[in-house]
């Protein structure tokens, strides 16, 4: 009621890094600014930040994080994400073959669940948009597009629908409990891998 009818003079800011969570009734009444940074406002900066990396590597990076400094300054400080998201996407190509425990062994070994699930939700979600059609610029995962178009050519949109399901059920676990057996929650997604149709 408050922002329907405001007192004469009065503004609220309201920031929201999740807009589209926010209630349709709330968004009718506000008017929207996004603040969105392009590559083009930060690249100076991260060039400057980062000397001893390749432009084309930062521009990737700012992709990876969906155009967040923060999140880009601290994963070029973190290179073994990016180690992490190409080993999850070689594991991905050899689906077929690979070895359920070993391999969620191996995996734990490389990275912690939080940043596997991570990467794996965004690969998964690159793959369907490719199924879909949608336009490339679309995909997160820039620098391994044509990898990403083989994986989807050898699953069909179900089965990639499934287990994108399936990650975000892991995420929402680990977001609710500290007690996990990590090792057979990755078990448990690599089997279903195997199972590819």
């Amino acid at each position: 009621k408050t922002l329907e009818e405001p007192n004469q003079g009065v503004y609220f800011i309201l920031s929201s890094a999740a807009p589209h969570k926010i209630m349709p009734t709330l968004l009718s009444r506000v008017q929207r600014i996004s603040l969105d940074l392009g590559f083009e406002d930060v690249e100076a900066w991260l060039i400057n930040k980062f000397p001893q990396e390749t432009v084309e590597k930062i521009q990737t990076v700012w992709k990876l994080t969906n155009g967040s400094p923060q999140a880009t300054v601290q994963m070029l400080e973190a290179p073994d994400n990016l180690e992490l998201r190409n080993y999850l996407i070689d594991v991905l190509c050899q689906a077929e073959r690979i070895n359920p425990v070993e391999f969620a062994e191996a995996s734990l070994t490389k990275g912690e669940l939080a940043a596997i699930i991570y990467w794996l939700i965004l690969i998964y979600s690159d793959i369907y948009k490719l199924q879909l059609n949608l336009d490339s610029h679309c995909i997160v995962n820039q620098d391994k597009l044509s990898v990403l178009e083989q994986l989807g050519s050898k699953q069909n949109a179900d089965f990639v629908y499934k287990m994108y399901k399936k990650l975000l059920e892991m995420k929402s676990l680990c977001e609710r409990s500290d007690n996990l057996n990590q090792q057979l929650m990755l078990e448990s997604f690599y089997i279903k891998l195997m199972d590819i149709k």
